[in-house]
C-alpha cells in the first residue's frame, strides 16, 4: 500500500485528412520556469502563472515611443470633448421638450477600433489542436490511448474515438535521454540530465517542469496510473511519487543510474552478477546474462555457461522456468519489447553495413524475420511499443513517421501529419479511473 510521507509537495487520419501544416513550434508561446529552491524536490513544479504580455519597443530596444503617450492622450481627450458636447445638446432638447436626463445614465465604453468592428484575438499557438477523424483508427475499439512525443509535439491518440490532440511543446535544452510517462491525466517528460522537463495535462498547454535539487534521473512508469518512480532525495534508490508531486514511503534499493522499467510498473537495474527486478515483495534475479527483452509475462534473456556456450532464453516470469530457443542472438542489441500475449519479441539489432534493423521473433518456433523497416541510426528504446491487446507493434521510422506492424510483420503506415516523433507511451483504458 502506497503511503503519504511529511515531504513537501512540489510547487506547482483512416491515416490522411489531417492538417499536414501542422508543427508549429509554439512561437511565442511562453512557459515559465520556476525558481529553484535546494531544500525540496521540485521537478514537477508546474508553472501556472499568466503569460505577460511584452509592450512594442522602438527601434534599438529603448521601450515604448513618449511619442505614442501624447497622441494616445491627445485621442483620449478629444473624444471625451466629443462626449461632453454630445451630451450637453442631448440635455437642452430634452429640456425643451419638458423632461430631464437620468442623472444615472452611463456614457457607452469607446471601441478599441475607430471603425467600430472588434478584431478577434490571435489564436494561441499553446492550445491543444484537435482533429476528430469520425471513425476508429486501424479497426480498435478498446479504450487505450496511445501517446506520442517529438520535439516540437506531444500527440493522445484516441485510437478507438478517432480523435488526435497535438499540443506544442517548448524545446528541451538537453541531448541526452529523455523519460516519456503518461499518468491517469497527463504526460511527463523529464530530461535524463540537469535540465528541466515539462508535462502536459489533458485538454491543456505545455507547462515548465523543473528539478529543484538538480538530480539527474530517469522517471518510470509506477504500479498504477497515479505514481511514478524517481531517484530518491538521498540516492537510495528510487522511491514512488504521486503525479500531484507528492513522495510517499514506498522505495526500492536500486541504482538510479542503471534504472529501467519492468514492463509491470516495477523496476529493472543492472548490477554484479545480473540484471535484477526490483519489486514491492523484494528484488529477484532476471538472469546472470544479458536481458534482450521485456514484456508482462515473459523475459527474452542471453545466458552462457561455464564454457561459454551461449544460447537465447524465455523465461517465465510467474515461475521463473526457462525454456532455450536454440539460437544465439547478438549482446550489443538493443532492448526489445514482448507482446503482452508473450508470443513475439520485437527487437533491434546492429547490422554492419545497414545500420540498426528490426526484426519480430517468435517466442513459440523460434522464426526470427526481418523487417524492410528503417529506423534511426541511434533508437530511443520508447521507440517501440506493443498496444495492450498484442495486435499492433507500434514504431518510429527513420523519419520520425509512426507505423503499426502486426505480427506477420505486414507495415501500416499512419499518415497522422504530425511533426517528427521520438518515444511512445500508454494509457490502459483503466487509467482515468485508478
Amino acid at each position: 500500500m502506497v503511503g503519504g510521507s511529511d515531504q513537501d509537495p512540489f510547487d506547482a487520419g483512416a491515416e490522411d485528412g489531417l492538417d499536414a501544416d501542422y508543427g508549429a513550434e509554439a512561437d511565442g508561446a511562453e512557459f515559465d520556469d520556476a525558481e529553484f529552491d535546494g531544500g525540496r524536490i521540485e521537478w514537477f513544479a508546474v508553472s501556472t502563472s499568466p503569460a505577460r504580455t511584452a509592450l512594442p519597443t522602438r527601434p534599438g530596444g529603448r521601450g515604448p515611443s513618449p511619442v505614442r503617450y501624447v497622441a494616445a492622450a491627445a485621442a483620449i481627450a478629444l473624444l471625451a470633448i466629443v462626449a461632453m458636447a454630445q451630451q450637453l445638446r442631448t440635455d437642452r432638447s430634452d429640456q425643451g421638450r419638458g423632461t430631464s436626463a437620468s442623472p444615472t445614465a452611463s456614457m457607452p465604453a469607446p471601441s478599441s477600433s475607430t471603425s467600430g468592428v472588434r478584431m478577434p484575438a490571435p489564436p494561441d499557438s499553446r492550445l491543444p489542436k484537435i482533429t476528430t477523424l469520425g471513425r476508429p483508427l486501424l479497426g480498435v475499439t478498446a479504450g487505450w490511448e496511445l501517446f506520442a512525443r517529438g520535439p516540437r509535439v506531444v500527440a493522445r491518440i484516441q485510437l478507438a474515438a478517432g480523435v488526435i490532440t497535438r499540443t506544442a511543446v517548448p524545446p528541451l535544452d538537453s541531448s541526452g535521454g529523455v523519460s516519456f510517462v503518461v499518468g491517469r491525466d497527463r504526460a511527463v517528460v523529464r530530461p535524463l540530465d540537469f535540465v528541466a522537463g515539462y508535462v502536459v495535462a489533458d485538454g491543456q498547454p505545455a507547462r515548465g517542469l523543473v528539478t529543484a535539487t538538480m538530480r539527474a534521473g530517469p522517471v518510470l512508469p509506477g504500479p498504477d496510473a497515479q505514481h511514478v518512480w524517481v531517484r530518491s532525495p538521498h540516492d537510495t534508490g528510487m522511491v514512488l511519487a504521486g503525479l500531484d508531486g507528492r513522495l510517499t514511503d514506498t522505495s526500492l534499493p536500486v541504482d538510479p543510474g542503471t534504472a529501467s522499467s519492468d514492463g509491470t510498473g516495477y523496476v529493472l537495474f543492472d548490477d554484479a552478477g545480473g540484471v535484477y527486478d526490483a519489486r514491492a515483495d523484494g528484488v529477484r534475479r532476471v538472469t546472470t546474462g544479458k536481458l534482450l527483452a521485456v514484456g508482462p509475462r515473459n523475459w527474452l534473456a542471453l545466458e552462457c555457461d561455464d564454457r561459454h556456450v551461449c544460447a537465447t532464453f524465455v523465461i517465465d516470469r510467474a515461475s521463473g522456468a526457462r525454456r532455450a530457443l536454440g539460437r544465439k542472438d547478438d549482446p550489443n542489441m538493443t532492448r526489445g519489447v514482448i507482446s503482452p500475449d508473450g508470443v513475439t519479441a520485437a527487437l533491434v539489432r546492429q547490422e554492419s553495413f545497414d545500420g540498426p534493423t528490426l526484426h519480430l521473433l517468435d517466442l513459440v518456433t523460434g522464426q526470427d524475420r526481418r523487417l524492410e523497416f528503417g529506423l534511426d541510426a541511434a533508437p530511443d528504446e520508447q521507440a517501440l511499443l506493443w498496444s495492450p491487446d498484442s495486435r499492433w507493434l507500434f514504431a518510429i521510422g527513420a523519419d520520425g513517421r509512426l507505423a503499426a506492424i502486426d505480427h506477420a510483420g505486414r507495415i501500416r503506415r499512419l499518415d497522422l501529419a504530425l511533426p517528427p516523433l521520438t518515444q511512445l507511451a500508454s494509457r490502459n483504458s483503466s487509467a482515468a479511473t485508478q
